[in-house]
Parts: C-alpha cells; sequence; structure tokens
C-alpha cells in the first residue's frame, strides 16, 4: 500500500481505500482490507488552523452549522488538541475562548462591547455578507 496524505488512501493497484461508516482504523479497498490509520486530509489541516480561531476573529460559528460541526468532528480528536497546546496552549483558539467567556466576566463585557461596534459599522456601512 501507497501512502496517503488524506482520509482516502491508495493501494499498490490503484484501488482507492474509503473509510467505513464505522470509525475503526479499517480502510476498505475495493478488493481487499487491511488496517491503516485514517488521516485527516491537508485541506483539512489547513482550513482548521484558521476556523480555530474564527471566534477570535469575530466570526461567530453559529453562524455557520455545517462548518461548526466539522470543527467539533476534528477538535474532538485528541491529537489535534494535544497539537494544539504546542508549544504551549493558547488562549485565542475556539476551545480556550469559549472557556474564556464562561469563566471570565470582564472577557466576555470587553467581548460584547466588541462584537456592539463591529455590528453598529456593518449597519452603518451597509455591510451585508454574502457568499458565491
Amino acid at each position: 500500500m501507497t501512502a496517503g496524505c488524506g482520509s482516502f488512501v491508495v493501494c499498490k493497484r490503484a484501488h482507492l481505500w474509503h473509510p467505513p461508516k464505522q470509525p475503526t482504523k479499517t480502510l476498505t479497498c475495493c478488493t481487499q482490507r487491511r488496517k491503516a490509520l485514517t488521516i485527516s486530509p491537508p485541506s483539512d489541516i489547513a482550513s482548521f488552523s484558521w476556523v480555530n480561531v474564527a471566534y477570535f476573529a469575530g466570526v461567530d460559528l453559529a453562524s455557520f452549522p455545517n462548518l461548526h460541526k466539522w470543527w467539533e468532528r476534528i477538535w474532538a480528536r485528541p491529537a489535534v488538541q494535544k497539537g494544539c497546546a504546542i508549544p504551549s496552549e493558547s488562549k485565542f483558539i475556539n476551545a480556550a475562548y469559549q472557556q474564556r467567556l464562561k469563566e471570565e466576566p470582564e472577557f466576555k463585557e470587553q467581548e460584547e462591547k466588541l462584537a456592539k461596534i463591529g455590528r453598529e459599522a456593518k449597519e452603518e456601512y451597509g455591510y451585508k455578507y454574502s457568499s458565491p
């Protein structure tokens, strides 16, 4: 089996290995079964870095339910949490930001003020979000 860089792995015969419906380490080739680790595609890894600081950047992931579910699925992986703590835990990532909102009333108050300023500026300048 040749190494794959994504959730889909290609065997030496160029058959596509599909992850099973249940989360396990066994991937199913169209002709045979083998055990391999499921790895996130590079696009997931690159995008996660940006999405993981969305709340800090003022983007409420609740406005994008599919993106929020995708972030939750990746964040639930222990290896991702461990990797995000290197070299030290950041206060800017979504999980830490949400925790600070719950535990630090001053931080929550300041963030609400900033959000209000952002909303007022959008209204003043007629900003409308649109996606292609």
